[in-house]
């Protein structure tokens, strides 16, 4: 018996608008307004003058399934491409720093954001 496809009446979005929400304030949250107004961290570049990312330093894997908020330091935009794709030992030359120092400086920005936090709710 030769059966036809079902026929849709509406398109199927390419997007779950709710997930992806869901995902960004996982992964992002209101922490990251607050991350684009400090200074890089590498290049202590001023947010009035450049775009600062607020950028993951531990990996979030493929999808960006698997970020944390509490794992954000502000880079300068060309600073994050090289964080994310030069290898150690290019950045090192690049930057005078390790990714390792860049990683290990997100608990402080993570205590600055709770005391931050602390003193707009008082």
């Amino acid at each position: 018996m030769k059966r036809t496809p079902l026929r849709r009446h509406t398109r199927v979005k390419p997007v779950n608008p709710e997930r992806k929400a869901k995902l960004f304030e996982r992964n992002f949250g209101d922490k990251a307004e607050w991350i684009r107004e400090q200074p890089c961290e590498v290049t202590g570049a001023d947010p009035l003058a450049w775009k600062i990312d607020a950028a993951h330093a531990k990996a979030r894997g493929m999808g960006g399934c698997g970020g944390d908020k509490r794992d954000l330091v502000p880079l300068v935009w060309f600073v994050h491409v090289a964080f994310d794709e030069a290898s150690d030992g290019d950045f090192l030359k690049r930057y005078g720093r390790t990714k390792q120092s860049v990683k290990d400086t997100a608990p402080l920005y993570e205590a600055a954001w709770q005391e931050y936090q602390r003193e707009e709710a008082a």
